[in-house]
Formats: structure tokens, C-alpha cells, sequence
């Protein structure tokens, strides 16, 4: 960290307040700077005033398996599958991942004779992918305008932004 620049980690934070830069912890410290940025949820960045964005999530469940693979071979390129999707009513997961078929890790010693997958079920109460509706598309505007009202506020993100982004389109 750069002289000048504090940054504070797993700390609670029970007060923002945009317009002034400050920010209130959980043991009443209080914090001031130049801007805040902030990657929480917008909804949550302004006490849920305008109710709360809809989002979905899932749980995810690693598991060790005592066998050389778990997902089946593509018929066209004779490799292995490393993600499987189950869009199907029937089926309670939503994905499963096997983590060996990601860059040539099945040759590693820690591979052999066994796999590592992933299964991700989906919870409404973890909040991941944002749900774009009308109405969660009314109440974003209303936050993004009072975000503009807060020139020391920052926020971004999926969460921030509330628009679903990965590492390749957050730059």
C-alpha cells in the first residue's frame, strides 16, 4: 500500500454517507477520504431505500471422488467435459465442474486416481447474478441517480453496477 492510501479489511461497515466521504464502523470509528469505492451491492450501499434488487445464487459443494472422472467425454473432440449445465425441471443442480479438465491438471500427481468437482445448486438467499426486470430496472435508475448525487461515491462491480460482469468484461 502506497503512504497515504488506507485501506481496512474485514471491517463492518454500519454507516456511508456519500456526500461527505465518511464511512462509520461497527466500533464507531470513523473513517474520511478524497472518494469511497464501493463493491457491495447498490441497494445495500443506500439502506435498501427503494427496496431490494432481486438476485440469484447458488450454493456450491465441493466433493473428492475416488475415481478417474465424473463428467462424460465430448463425442466430437474425445475430451473430457470439465463444466456440465442441467437445465432440466427434474434435476436439483444447476452445474456441475470438474476441476482436472481445466488446463491440463489431470496429469498432476494430485489427480491421480481420483477427481474434485463442484456442484452449484441455486439459493435465493446468495445474491450473485443480478435478475434484470422492470421493476428491478425501475428501482436501479433510482439508486444510480442518487449515486450521481454523491460525487466522492464510488460503485462498482456486479454488485455495485448490478450488471452481470466477469474479469474479461470489468476492465
Amino acid at each position: 500500500i502506497s503512504a497515504g492510501f488506507n485501506l481496512h479489511l474485514r471491517t463492518n461497515i454500519t454507516e456511508i454517507d456519500g456526500e461527505k466521504s465518511r464511512i462509520v464502523d461497527d466500533n464507531g470509528n470513523s473513517y474520511q477520504g478524497d472518494m469511497l469505492v464501493s463493491t457491495i451491492s447498490i441497494d445495500t450501499l443506500f439502506n435498501n431505500k427503494f427496496g431490494e434488487l432481486d438476485y440469484r445464487g447458488y450454493r456450491i459443494e465441493p466433493k473428492v471422488l475416488y475415481q478417474h472422472s465424473f463428467h462424460p467425454i465430448d463425442p466430437e473432440t474425445g475430451k473430457n467435459y470439465s463444466m456440465v449445465y442441467y437445465p432440466e425441471k427434474e434435476t436439483l443442480y444447476t452445474r456441475t465442474t470438474e476441476y482436472k479438465w481445466f488446463n491440463h491438471k489431470a496429469t498432476e500427481a494430485a489427480y491421480q486416481g481420483k477427481t474434485v468437482i463442484t456442484i452449484e445448486t441455486p439459493s435465493d438467499k446468495l445474491r450473485f447474478y443480478p435478475m434484470m426486470s422492470p421493476a428491478n430496472e425501475q428501482k436501479l435508475a433510482k439508486y444510480l441517480n442518487l449515486l450521481s448525487k454523491s460525487p466522492k461515491l464510488v460503485s462498482i462491480g456486479r454488485m455495485g453496477l448490478y450488471k452481470y460482469t466477469t474479469l474479461d468484461t470489468t476492465t
